[in-house]
C-alpha cells in the first residue's frame, strides 16, 4: 500500500488467496465412508459446558484485543513516531511475529499443554499492548531505539494472539468431547466476532480520545481475557 497504493493491497491479498484455495485442495482427501453423525443435542450440551464456554469467550475477548491494536496502528504509529513512516516495515515484522507464534503455540501445548500455553500466551500479548501504551506516552519518539523497540512490540502482540490458536484448539478438543468439531468450528466464527468488535470499540475510542486510548483499552481487554480464563481453570482441568 505504501508503494503502489491500497489497491495494491487488495491485489496481493487475491492472489494470495487463490494460491491458498489451490494449495489447499490439493491437501484434500476424499472419504467416501465419512463418520456418524453426532446428534444436534449432544454437541449443544458440550458446548454449553463451563470449560468449552469459557474458552471460546477468551478467543473472543482476546481477538478483540489483538485485532483493536492493529486495526488502528496506522493512527497509533502517525502519532507516536509522525517523522517517519513505519507501516509496512512495522506490520512485516508483525507478520512474521504472528507465523512464529502459531509454530511456538503449537510446540508449547504438545511440552507443556494448552492451559499453561493459553496463559503464557494472554500474558505476552498484555505485555506488548501495554509496552506500546508506555511508548505512546512518550510521544513524539526520535529514538532509534525506541522507534525500534516500538516496531518490535508489534511483532510481541502478534506473537502472543497467533500462538493462542493451537493452545485453545486443543484446549477445546479435550473439553467439548462430542461437540468438539462444532466447538472448532464456533471457534473460528468467534475470531470473527473478536475481529468486529475490535474494530467498533476501537474506531468509538480512536473518535472520541486517540490512537494510545486504543493500544490502552485493547491492554484492558486482554487483562480481562486473562481473568476469564483463570476463572475457567477453576472449574474444568
Amino acid at each position: 500500500a505504501q508503494a503502489v497504493s491500497w489497491r495494491g493491497s487488495f491485489l496481493v491479498l487475491a492472489v494470495g488467496a487463490l494460491l491458498a484455495i489451490v494449495m489447499t485442495r490439493s491437501t484434500m482427501v476424499s472419504d467416501g465412508q465419512g463418520e456418524d453423525a453426532v446428534p444436534v443435542g449432544r454437541q449443544l450440551r458440550a458446548l454449553g459446558s463451563p470449560p468449552v464456554a469459557r474458552t471460546l469467550g477468551v478467543n473472543v475477548v482476546a481477538m478483540s484485543c489483538s485485532m483493536m491494536a492493529f486495526t488502528y496502528f496506522a493512527p497509533f504509529l502517525a502519532g507516536a513516531v509522525p517523522d517517519h513512516e513505519l507501516r509496512a516495515v512495522t506490520f512485516a515484522v508483525s507478520g512474521l511475529g504472528g507465523i512464529v507464534g502459531v509454530w511456538i503455540g503449537g510446540v508449547l501445548t504438545d511440552r507443556i499443554g494448552p492451559l499453561r500455553t493459553i496463559v503464557v500466551s494472554l500474558l505476552t500479548l498484555a505485555v506488548g499492548c501495554a509496552g506500546s501504551w508506555l511508548l505512546w506516552l512518550a510521544a513524539p519518539l526520535n529514538s532509534l531505539p525506541l522507534i525500534v523497540v516500538l516496531v518490535c512490540l508489534g511483532a510481541v502482540q502478534a506473537l502472543g494472539a497467533f500462538r493462542l490458536s493451537p493452545a485453545l484448539t486443543a484446549r477445546l478438543a479435550t473439553t467439548a468431547g462430542d461437540g468438539s468439531k462444532a466447538a472448532s468450528a464456533l471457534n473460528t466464527s468467534g475470531t470473527y466476532l473478536g475481529v468486529t468488535i475490535a474494530g467498533a470499540v476501537g474506531g468509538a475510542v480512536l473518535a472520541g480520545w486517540d490512537a494510545g486510548t486504543v493500544v490502552a483499552t485493547a491492554t484492558l481487554i486482554v487483562v480481562v481475557a486473562a481473568g476469564m480464563f483463570a476463572a475457567s481453570t477453576r472449574v474444568a482441568p
